[in-house]
């Protein structure tokens, strides 16, 4: 089926929260680092995410309706169909998030 949302935010910006929020407004199973370092699945799949290697996506986000955090908020692209939410909070790490995220969109 694919995601619905995607939560575009670095760790440590309130992506547990908004996991936890999320999922309270009634999307089924959110995606998280959490689930990748309590999976051996996930742990397989974001590996060849990470040497570059072709996955399919809808395996990946089996099961879960949204996704924040890393790794899911960095395989965002214009072909995602899934809406995309944005946390603008503090600077990080002496950007803004704004600009620091608003050029990659």
């Amino acid at each position: 089926m694919g995601l619905k949302i995607i939560g575009a935010g670095f760790g440590r910006t309130g992506t547990t929260s908004m996991k936890e929020a999320l999922e309270l407004l009634g999307y089924n199973k959110c995606h998280h680092m959490r689930e990748v370092m309590v999976s051996s699945k996930q742990v397989k799949l974001f590996d060849s995410v990470s040497r570059n290697v072709e996955v399919d996506w809808d395996d990946v986000f089996e099961g879960f309706e949204a996704a924040v955090d890393w790794p899911a908020a960095a395989r965002y692209d214009a072909s995602t169909v899934a809406k995309l939410v944005m946390r603008m909070g503090r600077s990080l790490m002496g950007f803004s998030c704004k600009e620091y995220l608003l050029p990659c969109l």
